[in-house]
């Protein structure tokens, strides 16, 4: 038997190591190979290597989500976003709300994708009758089982070295149960820690993270969230600024989903693309964002001296233009804000959908304890200016 063969004679004439490293080289190969001549095949269809493999992903396994295809395709979650947006643009698939869970897209070709699939998978099969043509039919079914033990070994090693590179989130507080949180559905709100802005009004003990702070672990979270599914509906992620958190906030949040919850996230806009990651991987249901000045008074009030304003005005279109649930939410201080500013402030985001504004109250725990709020008859030219660019305006008087 051909493969049999082989590895017994590699086995006799070269060192394992040399086998291992043989084996790299071969799979590199292998690839390297199979890219370039599917690159040549492809051209005539506008497509590059990786389209290709996650369209064919998608097309096998209709309706799966981005984090189904992630985790199929052995991509990276960025290459997965960047390459379904492609092929989302150019009309190959579509994002749908998901039947059995509102909380994520459907990945689903479309009928321009269906009319050339037949002959991607003609060139696919050719491709693979070619390289395999030397194999009876006991070497072939070895070396698929062979293969596919080695992918799944791969696999697992891969989720060991991602576990271990990233490490788990530290949450600083925990409200166990909340009914206001994330409007209509009961939620457990989780406390982040650390900021890369400085508003005035923001609460010091999120804002500076001792190093004795007292913590709960990622473990306990998850812990707890596993025993209340009966009780609680979703999540709402606050802080701090969760999103400077990275691929750890990611990780969390995918265990999170997996349980079936939930998800919000309150956040001031600024890491806008990791905003736009999350919304594209379904990993958000709803986003509230704090929407703290007008451009020109951006930077004083948010703490930043070198404030780039265009990373607050894309997140700001992102939510304007997603299908999630979002609000937009600012607290009012007399020392930042009058009628002429609060208008250039919500003219950036006429048509949304929901604008809550909260009363400044001052208190110890802030870092600026300085600040004054308005008395009650003066909030509601704040209130009459909101209404002329967004429809639900609500006021909420304590902070």
């Amino acid at each position: 038997m051909f493969i049999l063969n082989l590895v017994e004679h590699s086995t006799m004439c070269y060192p394992l190591s040399m086998q291992q490293r043989e084996l790299l080289v071969d799979l590199s190969v292998l690839y390297r190979c199979a890219q370039n001549h599917f690159e040549q095949v492809l051209k005539s269809y506008d497509f590059n290597f990786t389209n290709f493999l996650l369209l064919t992903q998608i097309y096998e396994n209709e309706g799966m989500t981005m984090i189904e295809l992630a985790r199929k395709a052995a991509y990276d979650k960025s290459t997965v976003t960047k390459s379904v947006a492609w092929l989302e643009d150019n009309g190959y698939i579509t994002l749908e709300t998901n039947l059995q869970d509102r909380r994520s897209k459907s990945l689903k070709t479309t009928e321009k994708c269906r009319k050339i699939i037949s002959d991607l998978f003609h060139d696919k099969r050719d491709w693979m009758d070619y390289i395999i043509q030397d194999l009876d039919e006991y070497d072939k079914e070895v070396f698929f089982r062979m293969i596919a033990k080695m992918v799944e070994r791969s696999r697992e090693l891969e989720q060991r070295d991602v576990s271990e590179e990233v490490q788990p989130l530290k949450f600083y507080d925990i409200e166990k149960f909340n009914l206001s949180r994330y409007p209509g559905h009961t939620c457990c709100v989780l406390y982040l820690g650390g900021n890369n802005l400085r508003p005035v009004y923001a609460d010091k003990k999120y804002l500076y993270i001792k190093e004795d702070a007292l913590t709960i672990s990622e473990a306990e979270v998850l812990n707890y969230l596993s025993q209340r599914k009966e009780m609680l509906e979703a999540i709402c992620l606050t802080g701090g600024e969760p999103l400077i958190q990275g691929a750890a906030l990611n990780n969390f949040m995918e265990k999170v989903k997996e349980m079936g919850y939930l998800i919000k996230i309150d956040t001031n806009g600024y890491e806008n693309n990791h905003l736009k990651a999350l919304l594209k991987e379904g990993l958000v249901d709803y986003v509230s964002m704090a929407l703290m000045a007008n451009e020109k008074e951006y930077e004083h009030i948010s703490g930043s001296n070198k404030l780039n304003f265009g990373a607050i005005r894309k997140s700001i279109n992102y939510l304007l233009d997603c299908d999630i649930e979002y609000d937009f939410s600012t607290t009012l201080i007399k020392e930042y804000h009058d009628a002429s500013s609060f208008k250039e402030m919500v003219k950036l985001i006429k048509g949304a959908h929901s604008y809550r504004l909260y009363n400044y109250h001052s208190d110890e725990k802030m870092l600026n304890e300085n600040l004054h709020g308005f008395e009650k008859e003066e909030l509601k030219q704040f209130l009459d200016l909101a209404r002329n660019y967004v429809n639900d305006v609500e006021l909420i008087e304590e902070v």
